[in-house]
């Protein structure tokens, strides 16, 4: 990356090992994006994304306890300039 640049400071969140395995492997492949820390569950999210302030958050939306939605409304309303993407496919 030229000096200068700025990586995408990411959180990935998933509670399946064996998807965040694979999403991780995928992101630090990207040249433009720094997995700054990872979490598996809706909890984890709120708890890491105030602790790293990233640029964005990637996570699955459906986790026990607090689910990806619920985390994303919440971090929307706390930090306004994160941005937050809750994987709603129906992987499971």
């Amino acid at each position: 990356m030229p000096p200068g640049e700025k990586r995408i400071r990411t959180l990935a969140i998933d509670d399946a090992i064996d998807f965040m395995q694979a999403i991780c492997s995928f992101l630090e492949n990207l040249s433009k994006v720094a997995v700054i820390a990872k979490g598996r569950s809706g909890r984890d999210a709120v708890a890491l994304a105030h602790e790293w302030v990233p640029d964005l958050v990637l996570m699955d939306g459906k986790m026990p306890d607090v689910t990806g939605l619920e985390a994303a409304f919440q971090l929307t309303k706390e930090l306004p300039g994160v941005v937050v993407n809750p994987d709603i496919s129906l992987r499971r």
